[in-house]
């Protein structure tokens, strides 16, 4: 009898593989035997009755190869084992990852996907390394799309690497890609003054964004929860933007702020007051009054169409007398400095919180 014990459908990257065998005759204490490639012959000689004898086989060709033993004893008694394949495959696989690199996420398990490619296994082993060390190991399909889910990753940078193993222990690393985990909420800061009352109907709003990871982060700057501009500012840096016009009266501004990983925070509000209305200035003082008073009063009522109160300065002669506030639409009495003998001209210029300002008739 002959018999292979070499393992059937062994893959091997050897081009010159082993093949192990024992033949057993009830007289013979030696047999002769030959090795048969693909039905053709590869090696021959004796071997010992009852004993396991290896010999090497002859330099063979990429793919299944068929092995059978003859046996023959001194009688020319003779018989062939049963065949094994063998498989020989020195084709390196490929590793292909198919997720983008330079990725930023929240997620601190991310997904990462790949191809692996033979030229003869269906199935490949893989082990994904994370930083050098291993994360995730198993089998996949031959030229089929894989995914699988890393191990949770700590906040920053991390490469990926994802090595191919066929069945004849080829081995091939793929290229390398990064994936950055960022699961810290940026901040908006909206560094304009809050309650400015402005002329301006465009005017600027000024902002900065901080980030742990991100040089450049998104923005929407919102006017009363409407978008009015979007762009890109670097981090920590001081960013100012024109908004579109606006309407009279209040609006509330807001900035958003969004990193690459979609984290994302609003800033606090801030109350912005466009008046483009030039306010009134009366004096009800009647013209022409002659008084021996030579610090007179003088009643004034300034009217403004936003403002609580309005500035107000009084001009005689044209040099300022006197300066304060009073209160919107209002009669206010002003106490002038001491005048000259004389006629003396009185003007009041009413000045509102935007700078719009206008003198009495």
């Amino acid at each position: 009898t002959s018999t292979i014990t070499s393992h059937n459908k062994t893959v091997t990257l050897d081009t010159t593989p082993d093949v192990s065998f024992t033949l057993l005759d009830n007289l013979d204490a030696v047999l002769n035997y030959t090795v048969f490639v693909d039905g053709a012959e590869d090696q021959n000689g004796t071997a010992a009755n009852n004993t396991g004898t290896t010999v090497t086989l002859a330099a063979l060709s990429q793919g299944n190869h068929t092995v059978t033993v003859f046996a023959r004893d001194d009688a020319t008694n003779n018989a062939t084992s049963s065949g094994i394949v063998l498989t020989v495959d020195t084709g390196v696989p490929t590793s292909t990852i198919t997720s983008q690199n330079k990725t930023v996420t929240l997620d601190t398990t991310p997904d990462v996907s790949f191809t692996l490619v033979d030229n003869l296994d269906a199935t490949l082993n893989y082990t994904v390394f994370v930083d050098g060390a291993r994360d995730q190991n198993s089998t996949v399909a031959n030229n089929t799309a894989a995914t699988v889910t890393l191990s949770a990753l700590a906040q920053g940078n991390h490469t990926v690497v994802v090595q191919a193993q066929d069945d004849a222990n080829n081995m091939v690393n793929s290229s390398g890609i990064v994936v950055t985990i960022d699961t810290t909420i940026p901040t908006s800061t909206i560094t304009s003054h809050n309650k400015t009352v402005t002329l301006d109907t465009t005017p600027d709003v000024s902002f900065t964004l901080l980030d742990n990871l991100d040089a450049v982060l998104n923005y929407t700057v919102f006017v009363d929860g409407a978008e009015d501009q979007n762009g890109t500012a670097a981090n920590n840096t001081g960013t100012t933007v024109t908004l579109a016009a606006l309407s009279q009266g209040n609006h509330t501004v807001t900035v958003f702020a969004r990193d690459d990983a979609t984290n994302n925070a609003t800033s606090s509000g801030i109350v912005l007051t466009v008046d483009t209305g030039v306010p009134t200035s009366t004096i009800n003082t009647q013209n022409n009054t002659w008084t021996s008073d030579n610090t007179p009063d003088i009643s004034i009522t300034l009217t403004d169409n936003i403002a609580s109160s309005v500035n107000y300065s009084v001009f005689v002669n044209g040099a300022v007398n006197s300066n304060g506030v009073v209160a919107n639409n209002t009669i206010s009495t002003v106490t002038l400095a001491a005048l000259s003998q004389g006629n003396n001209t009185i003007v009041v210029q009413a000045q509102d919180n935007a700078n719009n300002m206008i003198n009495s008739k």
